[in-house]
């Protein structure tokens, strides 16, 4: 596991950090979309954006999604001139705000999925009034952007199987794209697609059109709502720890490189629960 790790490492310290794709795409279609309501205008160009972002596997990768950091050269200079000034114009009266140090509630996604959310919102769309169905419809769409996104993630490691001739990185790109053709859309069966589940949907938080950089956003405790997974599969004979180890491994490199340098992301452990029984767990 460990010569995977260091690969993985070194290719994460010399990987050119850009996000200069997703934003092309997103202020591409947002541009497109002017004289529309800024609620569909964003989700519209949210959804154009995650819809067409190129997916990207480093050789080795266990836990996926990434940008690339490059993309054609006739986009990258259309980018720097029609689209860079727009971008920086409106993220520039973003304000403030801490957003990314936030946790989202990564147990929901875990427990029902991304289309289990939509469900709900779908409840939300049918009982409330139409100041509010406009934000709903909105959320819906980039949830819908996410699904979209790890549906080519999965036919990216289908088709990079079929040109593999090492038989076990065959095995383990052909289990990524079966993995991620259920998740984060559907609930996480296992400690692999929990692991999966939250590092994809922190990375689609990340690439934030108001802010022109990616953000950090916390993981919160993943010792508590992935544990079940893991106690699960390790009874079950599915995962050896250290198989978990080098999961959790591969994660650590994927908030490095979702990461601006210069800032941080990261999670918590042990603790205390509300009642103040000690919660650390192994």
């Amino acid at each position: 596991p460990m010569v995977r790790i260091e690969a993985l490492r070194d290719a994460a310290l010399n990987k050119r950090h850009s996000n200069d794709e997703f934003f092309y795409l997103f202020y591409k279609r947002y541009s497109e979309c002017e004289g529309t309501s800024e609620y569909e205008r964003y989700s519209e160009a949210y959804y154009y954006a995650f819809s067409n972002l190129t997916p990207h596997i480093t050789d080795g990768e266990l836990i996926v999604g990434e940008t690339s950091g490059s993309f054609p050269e006739e986009q990258a200079a259309e980018w720097e001139v029609k689209y860079k000034e727009i971008c920086k114009s409106r993220c520039s009266k973003a304000g403030g705000g801490q957003d990314s140090h936030m946790a989202v509630d990564y147990e929901l996604v875990l427990n029902c999925g991304i289309r289990g959310v939509i469900d709900r919102i779908d409840g939300y769309l049918a009982k409330c009034d139409d100041a509010k169905k406009e934000f709903y419809k909105a959320a819906k769409k980039c949830l819908l952007a996410v699904i979209k996104h790890s549906e080519s993630y999965a036919l990216c490691a289908e088709e990079m199987a079929k040109k593999e001739i090492d038989e076990k990185r065959r095995i383990e790109l052909l289990k990524i794209s079966e993995m991620c053709k259920n998740i984060p859309a559907s609930p996480s069966e296992s400690f692999y697609e929990g692991v999966q589940a939250v590092h994809f949907l922190s990375y689609c938080l990340s690439l934030n059109p108001l802010r022109y950089c990616a953000q950090q956003f916390q993981l919160g405790h993943p010792d508590r709502y992935l544990y079940p997974y893991y106690v699960k599969d390790v009874n079950n004979g599915r995962i050896t720890k250290a198989e978990a180890q080098e999961l959790l491994d591969c994660l650590g490199v994927q908030i490095n490189m979702r990461v601006p340098r210069g800032l941080s992301s990261g999670y918590m452990v042990g603790g205390r629960d509300k009642d103040g029984q000690v919660v650390a767990n192994e």
